[in-house]
């Protein structure tokens, strides 16, 4: 039975419990969100898997997870609200997981994931039909700073920050230079194990990688700078023409942290910027060993190792020929 939603006339439940944490009009949006991405994730059944895809494809589903639990928490007192509607895909998730690891067959494939998605796409369902049950919190009346949306909490000064999970990886570009970005994004997320998915890599250019939507921009970036284990730098000619990739830059130098400078088509070390010349080992695109020592230096800094070289020649060869004459 679904708390607070599927209860009977008979079986009213005191309105104290049933208390958001935010407004009906933000979190009605991200829980539409929310459910649009489950039911997408729903949908995809990919069979027959290989042990690796399958891996991959529950990163992704657990990825959706987290954000979808990050919006259950910010916008509801009771935390049982999200546990009823997420708690039986959590532990097929994990259960899964345990089963792939001790390298058993796998579990019936997609499907019994896919089943558990939908019937948390349900629950989101009645969730949103009933959400007039829930009564919001009060109106800022003395000028103190409001609790921020779904996914947000109030920091010191009243400034706003985000409390989405930080990603481990930040790749620093112009976004004129996209095609190079995604190229790399593809071949990190084809190379690392276990796996690395889009959602681990910020780089803003790329579907997938990008902010969500309603993210403070400049307060999420520098998060994401000073978080990310590795931080990525692509230089080109207009990427260090660049006012964002500049700052973004400096900020990392400045924070500190692994940083690897990636230069683009026929560039010079000379390009490099600031502090970060002669003073950080740059890769080259259109070399091969830099490529692959780009892979290895991730998985390093990650704490993961690199799959066999076979799964992701094809990706390395797409940034080696992005580089190439």
């Amino acid at each position: 039975m679904m708390l607070g939603i599927a209860a009977s006339r008979e079986e009213k439940q005191p309105l104290s419990s049933l208390l958001l944490k935010t407004h009906r009009a933000p979190l009605f949006a991200r829980l539409r969100k929310i459910r649009e991405e489950g039911a997408s994730l729903q949908q995809e059944r990919p069979e027959p898997l290989s042990v690796l895809e399958y891996e991959h494809a529950l990163d992704v589903v657990e990825d959706w997870l987290d954000r979808a639990r990050t919006v259950f928490v910010s916008g509801f007192e009771d935390e049982r609200v999200g546990e009823d509607v997420l708690s039986d895909l959590g532990k097929a998730l994990t259960s899964h997981k345990k089963i792939i690891s001790s390298g058993s067959e796998l579990p019936h494939g997609y499907l019994v994931i896919a089943q558990e998605i939908g019937r948390a796409v349900v629950k989101i369902d009645r969730l949103i039909a009933n959400m007039n049950r829930y009564r919001e919190p009060p109106s800022n009346t003395k000028g103190q700073a409001r609790k921020g949306q779904a996914g947000q909490t109030p920091a010191k000064g009243g400034v706003v920050k985000s409390s989405s999970k930080a990603r481990p990886v930040f790749i620093s570009h112009s976004a004129r230079d996209e095609v190079l970005a995604g190229k790399l994004v593809d071949l990190l997320t084809a190379a690392m194990k276990p796996p690395l998915v889009k959602a681990d890599i910020l780089c803003t250019s790329v579907p997938g990688c990008r902010l969500e939507g309603g993210a403070q921009t400049h307060e999420r970036i520098r998060e994401e700078i000073k978080s990310a284990r590795v931080f990525i730098a692509v230089i080109t000619g207009v990427s260090v023409d660049s006012e964002y990739v500049l700052f973004e830059l400096g900020a990392r130098w400045a924070l500190g942290g692994e940083t690897i400078p990636i230069l683009g088509p026929g560039e010079q070390y000379d390009r490099i910027p600031g502090p970060l010349r002669g003073n950080v080992h740059a890769l080259r695109v259109e070399e091969r060993t830099d490529v692959l020592q780009l892979v290895d230096d991730v998985a390093r800094t990650l704490g993961r190792t690199a799959q066999p070289g076979q799964g992701w020649d094809a990706q390395a060869q797409a940034v080696i020929k992005h580089g190439g004459p």
